[in-house]
């Protein structure tokens, strides 16, 4: 018989092979591996998005948004897709 594999085993997995080949991984513990991101980014339960590590990284990706203008420039986005899921 064939088993299927859990959402669990499949994060287990996947987090294994990433640690495997390099990457910073948090939760092959079985932990709450997000915990240690709520923590350096104080984000707290409610919330869904990390918003200092996505404003950093939108820095860090366009030219043209920088420490000033990136609060902006997040709220235009997050804007446009709520007009967009409403239609």
């Amino acid at each position: 018989m064939v088993t299927i594999p859990s959402e669990g085993g499949v994060e287990r997995s996947l987090l294994s092979w990433l640690d495997g080949v390099g990457w910073e991984t948090h939760g092959l513990d079985g932990g709450r591996g997000a915990g240690v991101l709520d923590e350096a980014y104080e984000r707290s339960n409610c919330e869904v998005v990390y918003w200092d590590l996505l404003a950093e990284q939108v820095v860090a990706l366009n030219e043209d948004v920088n420490a000033e203008n990136v609060g902006k420039f997040i709220f235009a986005q997050a804007q446009s897709r709520r007009r967009e899921l409403n239609g």
